[in-house]
Order: C-alpha cells, then structure tokens, then sequence
C-alpha cells in the first residue's frame, strides 16, 4: 500500500493535543498532584480570604494554567515552529507491506520492521504510531492519506494484526 500527505503545521498541533489527551499516566499524576493542591488552596481561601496573601490564589491557577500550556501553548508553539520549517511540511510517502514501513519524503527515508512500534492511538483523523525504544517518539498519518475507505480499513487491519497495543480514541 503506498499512502500520500503534506503535512500541515494544524496536523502537528492536533497530534500533540491528541498525545497528551490520550496519556493516561500524565492525567494520573496530575490529578494525584493537582487535584489535592487545588483542595488545599480552595480551603485555605475559603477559611482566610486573602489574609494568606496571594499564594493559595496562585496556586488554583497553576492546574489550569497547566492543562492551558499542554494542550493550547505548546500545540500552538511547535506549529509556528512548523510553518518556518519545509522539512516538517514536506509530501510524505508511506510504503506499507507486511515486513515493514517505509516513511519518505524529500528530505530522508526511513525504513521501520513491524517490530518497531510498540502502540498504535487512532484518533478520527489520524494514526500515531509510537516507536518501541522510545516511548515518546511517534509517527503520525493523516486519515485524509487514505484514497478509499477500503485502504484505510485494511491498513487498520495491518496495523490491529502486527502491533500489539491499539487503542482507538472516540473523541479526538
């Protein structure tokens, strides 16, 4: 199957949103961490006002500042990235057979066994494909690559059948 797209600076905004929705371990820690620290200040506040001073305030606004730089800041910051850089928005060609993937595009080619992706996220747009040795590394294929339903259907297939975690998001 061969597959083609350019990507767009909104592609790489979106993916990084869908990433970090998706990571379930960030949200864990965060509400283990934030959650407890908004109580705590809503508490503090509630008791004292502001006879504490301005802290306990700051702190109930730094979980939403939070989720706020994660999901519009950083997005929104590695896309104007992406608008000055080509290489980022070069066509890109996926090749895709059984034994592996062949991702190119003017710039570098890269050829991956099954082997090396250790979870797939599908999202309604996108396939991210996340590298095994590096957990965070991912390799992202627009929906609108696909040139039928039925292509897509059956990389869908391919990729259930040789990556063992494949998780679809409703969502995003």
């Amino acid at each position: 199957m061969r597959f083609e797209f350019t990507p767009t600076p909104q592609d790489y905004q979106k993916v990084i949103r869908i990433y970090y929705l998706s990571d379930i371990r960030l949200w864990i820690i965060l509400g283990l961490f934030g959650l407890p620290q908004l109580c705590c200040s809503g508490y503090i506040i509630s008791q004292n006002g502001f006879a504490n001073g301005f802290f306990p305030f700051l702190l109930i606004l730094l979980f939403p500042a939070f989720i706020l730089y994660l999901l519009v800041w950083m997005p929104w910051s590695f896309a104007q990235r992406v608008k000055k850089n080509e290489r980022l928005r070069a066509k890109t060609t996926w090749m895709v057979s059984g034994e592996q993937i062949i991702v190119k595009n003017e710039y570098s080619e890269s050829k991956m066994d099954w082997e090396t992706y250790q979870r797939v996220i599908e999202s309604r747009g996108y396939f991210l494909l996340f590298n095994q040795a590096n957990k965070n590394l991912f390799q992202m294929l627009p929906k609108r690559a696909f040139v039928t339903v039925e292509q897509e259907l059956t990389f869908q297939k391919m990729l259930e059948s040789k990556v063992k975690k494949y998780r679809v998001l409703q969502y995003f």
